[in-house]
């Protein structure tokens, strides 16, 4: 390779008869000065590309409508001002607009925020959830799908639906299939253990029978056997063919005060798990592996109810629901529902910094 100077005597005007913005000629004296932040890591190119390529899959399935190019050397914002004055239309009439509000509106679907007083408060209206949710779902089909979350609130909410004599008549036991969103790389009956948890407060002291409980195995030596095993049991039981996700019922998800979820956290390989049904997840700052659903498994329940408590969570929680889309920072953003129902459930210390939400 052999390099050499070249003169750089390029003129917009002389070229498009046009004069440029300010902003033209800066960036121009950035990208030959090698401003580091006009370049991008390829995991954020390939995070960006899984933003835009659905606004892409719906423009390319939309009937052609004919919409030009904007003219060789005109300046964006004048052109398509033009445009718009020209046609009578608003920016709305643009499918590359339109894509991307349904996008917008597609991932915020049926979202709802509920702030409530405490801890307590939060387990027990995700208990009244739960009990409507199997209801609907048995009514629908005859079944009741549920992935389960570790964490304290969800204890708490495991030990009212067994304890509470109210809750407990209405749940359909006979009827529930009970799943993981994730597990630690530990055996069923170490503390750390999201399915010793569950069995302890729930599972055990339920009407249920052990083939209504799916596992991860997370004794495994190799966390990848008991991921793609964990897979497997998956696809055998909704019935999947290549490329289909499961489609739990509702699914419960709690958040950390970095804004990870299930065992997604940021910056992990596990959020770029294409096509993906679980996955083993290394957390270098916890030194461990994890196995946990992806994200597009996860999304696609037909509910996913959010139960996230303590002040710590206050920044996070704000910058999840109310911040810019950067899931790779707050992995918690990746999680929504197709054509389903999302539900926060937070106290009021966690939700302390939010502007939206109903307030109880």
């Amino acid at each position: 390779m052999k390099l050499g100077l070249v003169n750089m005597d390029f003129d917009y005007h002389t070229y498009f008869g046009a004069e440029h913005s300010t902003g033209y000629e800066r960036l121009l004296r950035d990208c030959m000065a090698g401003d580091a932040t006009l370049f991008q890591r390829a995991d954020m190119v390939e995070a960006g590309w899984s933003v835009i390529q659905p606004i892409l899959d719906v423009w390319h399935a939309l009937p052609a409508r004919g919409f030009p190019n904007y003219a060789a050397g005109s300046w964006g914002p004048i052109e398509a001002a033009g445009r718009a004055k020209r046609k009578s239309t608003s920016a709305d009439a643009s499918p590359c607009r339109s894509a991307r509000a349904s996008s917008r509106r597609g991932a915020r679907v049926d979202r709802e925020i509920r702030i409530l007083p405490d801890a307590a408060a939060v387990a027990v209206r995700a208990a009244q959830e739960f009990v409507q949710a199997a209801a609907a779902a048995v009514r629908a089909k005859g079944s009741f799908t549920v992935a389960l979350s570790g964490g304290s609130t969800p204890k708490a909410l495991y030990s009212l639906l067994v304890s509470d004599p109210a809750l407990r008549s209405q749940v359909p036991w006979d009827k529930i299939h009970l799943f993981f969103g994730d597990e630690r790389h530990v055996p069923p009956d170490h503390p750390d253990s999201n399915f010793r948890m569950a069995m302890e407060t729930m599972i055990s002291k339920a009407p249920l029978k052990p083939e209504q409980v799916t596992r991860i195995k997370g004794e495994y030596s190799d966390a990848e056997q008991a991921a793609l095993e964990y897979e497997k049991a998956l696809r055998e039981y909704f019935k999947l063919k290549d490329g289909e996700y499961p489609r739990f019922d509702l699914l419960l998800a709690g958040m950390g005060n970095e804004g990870h979820t299930l065992s997604l956290f940021p910056g992990t390989k596990a959020l770029h798990a294409d096509g993906r049904l679980v996955v083993r997840n290394w957390i270098g700052k916890l030194y461990t592996e994890r196995i946990t659903l992806t994200a597009a498994a996860a999304s696609n329940s037909a509910e996913i109810i959010f139960m996230v408590t303590g002040a710590d969570k206050a920044p996070a929680l704000k910058a999840v629901l109310e911040g810019p889309f950067e899931p790779e920072q707050l992995p918690a953003q990746l999680l929504q529902p197709k054509n389903g129902k999302l539900l926060w459930l937070v106290d009021a210390a966690a939700g302390s910094m939010l502007s939206t939400g109903i307030r109880e």
